[in-house]
This record gives structure tokens, sequence and C-alpha cells, in this order.
């Protein structure tokens, strides 16, 4: 992504920041379309959920803590990513495996495990931010690579503000785009993924992907 045509040198750092940490690998392109992302070679995961599921559904709930091994780090990161606090957080991600826990014998086996659980994750956390959301002036907890300490520790100071701007942008988006948003760009999920946890068509998700660049671009360049 070429961001030569703006013409503010911070709006231009802003945008790189974006460009970093959201586009990186995550263009739309055919890999995306085609549901092709780098979970989608987790075969052996998948076959491992399955044993740990009908394990669970043959009367062995201890199998259960096999999944919330595997899983509890993905749960607890989006939702501090939601909640923008780690003691909500991890209350919620406690309550998500409950709910998983209770709700697996409702689920197919011919599906994957993880989007179901981030489906039901989505539908704790909408509820739990409404419940909380008279805290104000909450921060997303976002999770960015390590500044390189052989950087420029001026540089590393504009590019922390620049990720503070970035937080606070995607906050600022409507709920249902900054859902996809960070499904699509923070936790990685190919396009196929993120409608079934939403529930939503494929085309839904890449036109709130579209909304959301253009939301996030529209609030950096402010």
């Amino acid at each position: 992504m070429n961001f030569s045509g703006f013409h503010s040198t911070k709006q231009t750092a802003a945008l790189a920041v974006l460009y970093s940490a959201f586009v990186s690998n995550r263009e739309d392109n055919k890999a995306t379309d085609n549901g092709l992302n780098s979970n989608e070679s987790n075969g052996s995961n998948d076959a491992t959920d399955l044993a740990a599921i009908q394990a669970v559904l043959r009367g062995n709930p201890e199998a259960f803590a096999r999944l919330v091994d595997r899983y509890q780090g993905v749960v607890l990161r989006l939702a501090k990513r939601y909640l923008g606090d780690e003691q909500d957080a991890a209350d919620a991600a406690q309550e998500i495996f409950l709910k998983a826990y209770r709700a697996l014998p409702l689920f197919s086996l011919e599906r994957r495990f993880l989007p179901w659980l981030y489906g039901i994750a989505l539908n704790h956390l909408r509820s739990s931010y409404r419940r909380i959301k008279p805290r104000r002036d909450r921060k997303v907890s976002l999770t960015y690579p390590a500044p390189d300490s052989r950087n420029d520790p001026a540089s590393e100071a504009v590019a922390a503000t620049e990720r503070r701007r970035v937080q606070n942008a995607i906050l600022q988006l409507p709920a249902a785009i900054r859902e996809v948003v960070v499904l699509y760009y923070l936790e990685e999920l190919p396009v196929a993924e993120v409608a079934e946890a939403l529930g939503i068509s494929r085309e839904n998700v890449k036109s709130r992907l579209h909304r959301g660049r253009k939301l996030l671009r529209s609030k950096l360049l402010d």
C-alpha cells in the first residue's frame, strides 16, 4: 500500500501503523475468498478437538479441559480486545467456556470447534460489554509485535503514539464492524470462519471489512 498520496507526515505514519497492524498478509485476495488461512492447516488440531468433544459427549467431562488448555489464550485475548480490561476479560473467559461446555451437546460434529467457540464468545462479550459500558474511557487491548530495541527511541515513541490512535479508532467503530475487523485482522480468521462465527454471509463480512477500513482511515486522518 502506498501512502504517498496523503499530505501530512503524521497522517502517513498513522496509516502506516494501520497497514502494519491490520493489512499485512491479510489482503482480500483469492486465498481469503477460498477460506484459506494458516489456521486451516491445523487439521490435526481439528481431529484432536473432535476426539475431546466426543469424549465429553460420551460422559468424560474431564476431556473438556483439553479444549480449554488449547483455546484459553485465544478466548482471553479476544475478551481483552473487546472489553479492554484484564479482570473483566478473565471473568468473561471463564463464563464463555462454561457456556461452551453446557452447549456442547448441541455442537454439530460436522463443524470446526474454533469458529463455533468464537460465536459463543462474541455473544457473551456483547452482553458483557453492555453491562460494564458505564465504565468509560476504556481502551481496547491490542497485541502488537514488541518494539525492536535496535530502533531509534524517538521513532519507537512515535510508533507507540500511533498504535494508541489505532486502538482508539477501533474502539470507536460500530460493534458489528469492530467485530469483523478484530476477527479478520487481529485473530486472522479467514472470511469463511468470520462469517460462520458471526452468523452472516461472506459477502456481508467483506462489506463490513471494506466499511471498517474506510472508517479507520477516516478516523486516522482526522
